[in-house]
């Protein structure tokens, strides 16, 4: 059975180049384009890892991680690799206060 991953971001070229090097990699790939969808699948079916960006519509992925650790609790939550393009000490300071976020890439 192949690890799944899910990812959620927007941009469909980022996320599907995401999604073709994961799937070589042997895993199984959810896609999510924002961040409310992203919380409803978390809720449904639990990945091995999220790969979450930060600038999403309907809730950015900062919300979603921070109502995500307020639902199922820090150590419920699967492990998190953050994408962002843009990220700010205060935004650092939110992530790092999530114990599930293991990294940020920007």
């Amino acid at each position: 059975m192949k690890p799944v991953v899910l990812l959620a971001d927007n941009d469909i070229a980022v996320s599907s180049l995401l999604a073709e090097i994961l799937s070589r990699g042997g895993f199984e790939v959810r896609q999510v384009f924002d961040g409310q969808s992203a919380l409803e699948a978390l809720a449904q079916s639990p990945p091995d890892l999220l790969v979450c960006d930060l600038d999403m519509p309907r809730k950015s992925g900062l919300l979603a991680l921070e109502e995500l650790a307020r639902t199922v609790g820090g150590g419920a939550a699967p492990p998190t690799l953050v994408i962002t393009g843009y990220v700010d000490s205060a935004i650092e300071r939110r992530l790092a206060a999530l114990p599930f976020v293991r990294e940020v890439l920007k």
